[in-house]
């Protein structure tokens, strides 16, 4: 399926100690990245407030 903007999708994030964690991501780019690249650029998504000055509501 091909990812869509404002899709929430996840993906596998490597961790500094080398494990890997599934994170929700919402995809920001819109289609013409996707197809001109084969990528598409997202926003993490959590609910721990670890620095509060980056952090925006949705």
């Amino acid at each position: 399926m091909k990812p869509n903007q404002k899709d929430i999708v996840e993906i596998n994030v490597e961790l500094p100690n080398g494990r890997f964690l599934t994170h929700p991501v919402l995809i920001i780019s819109n289609e013409d990245v996707y197809d001109a690249e084969g990528i598409f650029y997202g926003v993490m998504l959590s609910t721990k407030k670890t620095n509060e000055d980056f952090i925006f509501e949705l």
